[in-house]
């Protein structure tokens, strides 16, 4: 599977879970995250990006998400 086809698969996945509350991307899904985890009127589903050293880029332009939403999840 080409990578495109595999984002897009992707992208399709995350729809289907979150429906109106994906948008603009990954990056700023995830950045929602204190309002998806905190409508009790929806599942507490939360995209996360892969575990994978390929997302080391992504973590450095994104601080925040090891800051702010780890140590939640972790808890």
């Amino acid at each position: 599977m080409r990578q495109r086809s595999k984002i897009r698969e992707q992208f399709r996945r995350c729809n289907a879970h979150l429906g109106d509350d994906y948008k603009d991307g990954l990056t700023e899904t995830v950045r929602r995250w204190r309002d998806l985890l905190g409508n009790p009127q929806k599942p507490r589903i939360l995209p996360l990006p892969h575990p994978s050293w390929r997302n080391n880029g992504w973590l450095k332009k994104n601080p925040w998400f090891e800051a702010e939403l780890l140590p939640v999840l972790q808890a």
